[in-house]
């Protein structure tokens, strides 16, 4: 008997096109041994395994199988996330090998830019793939604006760039005449994922203008006064009294009007007009006359302030041609004093040359009954008695004749007038007055001396 041998193949099932070649087909007698050829594994693939294992050739032809399994890896994503966020990262996914991956959508948080993944859409390598991003923070700008400013504003801030939630002063605005900053319409905060623009305005500032009468009342009060606006009065004409000199009309405001920059006081100020001075000229009399006192009268033309008290009026003439006795008098002709104490002047005159008269004519009749008691034995001494009579007596006459004077040159009916050609001439009556009481004085002195002399020698 001869032994018989028979065929070992070998055959793929579901091979890729890449597998290697199939063993080669070898021939076994009865009952050998037969190892099973060994298969490497291929990108992409791993070799299942064949169908059988080592065995002992039986009497049959013998096909052995095998296959290879396509292999599979997982794709997964990686990424960094801020401190703080949450973010959604794509799971991970199982591709075959040579399977077409699309990469997952980018990522997108708030104040980030995603970087973008680090692949496109790929073919599935024989191995694991991490797909990795990042995220950049965001940077954003914070500028400034005005509303309603006026045109010399100062200038704006800066503009500047502010990371995502990171902290921003907001900045401070500068001061303006005449404005007051409203303040921006933000305070300090964190910075959003957006550019802000942070507004402000400034309001024009209003001041109280007040307007005042020469004597310090208020005529009008103007509670908001725009800066910078030219303020004006709306009340009536200002007035002032007139005085016995003097008619005022206003003139205009002090200080000088201008635009309005912080509360302001304007007090009313007045032009003074000089009253013209009237003199009566009396008739033609035999008899003489007492000059009469000049009084003052208003002008033709009605002033536009109000008259305290309105001048005396003229005494009416006898006459009945008063238009040809009345003359008026310039200033040039009658002196006039830039005080009122002349009128006072000539009364102060007058009552001393009266109380000097009076003192001596009390004095002589006191005297008198002393000298009838005393011894008339010398003539020298009667002379001087008489003399010192006569001087007390003619004191008497001049204090009478200041008297009249006064009268006749003063209208004590009316305001005083001021200084006029009379004072001189009443200062010179006192003053000789004084002075013949002083001569008297001094004789009576002398006359009492030589009388203690008299009494010693005849001692």
């Amino acid at each position: 008997f001869t032994i018989n041998s028979y065929k070992v193949s070998y055959e793929y099932e579901n091979a890729p096109e890449s597998a290697p070649a199939l063993p080669e087909m070898k021939e076994y007698t009865y009952k050998s041994d037969v190892k099973i050829a060994q298969m490497e594994n291929i990108e992409g693939y791993t070799f299942s395994g064949w169908d059988k294992e080592d065995f002992r050739m039986p009497a049959a032809d013998i096909v052995i199988k095998g296959s290879y399994k396509i292999n599979s890896h997982s794709v997964s994503y990686e990424v960094e996330i801020p401190e703080g966020e949450t973010v959604e990262i794509p799971q991970s996914k199982i591709f075959e090998y040579g399977s077409e991956v699309e990469i997952a959508e980018d990522l997108s948080l708030e104040g980030y830019t995603f970087s973008g993944w680090n692949k496109e859409n790929f073919r599935m390598p024989d191995k694991d793939v991490i797909i990795s991003g990042e995220f950049r923070i965001n940077s954003y700008k914070v500028s400034y604006e005005y509303e309603n400013a006026p045109e010399n504003a100062p200038a704006l801030p800066e503009t500047r760039e502010y990371e995502y939630k990171s902290d921003v002063t907001v900045a401070q605005a500068e001061n303006m005449e005449g404005y007051t900053f409203t303040g921006w319409d933000k305070e300090d905060f964190q910075m959003p994922a957006a550019d802000v623009i942070i507004k402000g305005s400034y309001e024009i500032n209003k001041y109280k203008v007040t307007w005042l009468n020469e004597d310090g009342s208020i005529l009008e009060e103007d509670l908001e006064v725009e800066y910078g606006s030219m303020p004006s009065y709306d009340g009536e004409t200002p007035l002032k009294k007139a005085d016995s000199r003097y008619t005022y009309k206003f003139e205009n405001w002090t200080p000088e009007i201008k635009e309005v920059s912080e509360d302001t006081i304007y007090t009313a100020a007045f032009k003074a007009t000089a009253i013209p001075v009237v003199y009566e000229e009396q008739p033609q009399d035999p008899k003489p006359t007492a000059p009469v006192s000049p009084r003052p009268v208003l002008p033709e033309e009605e002033p536009v302030v109000e008259v305290a008290e309105a001048p005396t009026p003229l005494a009416e003439p006898e006459s009945e041609n008063i238009e040809e006795l009345t003359m008026i008098i310039e200033d040039a002709e009658v002196p006039q004093a830039e005080i009122r104490a002349w009128a006072l002047y000539n009364l102060i005159a007058m009552l001393i040359t009266i109380l000097i008269s009076l003192g001596m004519v009390i004095s002589f009749f006191t005297k008198k009954k002393e000298e009838e008691e005393e011894n008339e034995n010398y003539e020298e001494e009667d002379e001087k008695k008489n003399k010192s009579r006569k001087s007390k007596f003619l004191g008497l006459i001049v204090a009478i004749v200041s008297i009249i004077l006064f009268i006749l040159t003063e209208d004590l009916t009316a305001v005083m007038v001021l200084k006029d050609r009379f004072t001189l001439l009443m200062i010179a009556i006192a003053l000789f007055n004084l002075v013949l009481a002083f001569i008297t004085r001094n004789r009576k002195k002398e006359r009492k001396e030589e009388e203690e002399e008299l009494q010693l020698i005849e001692a």
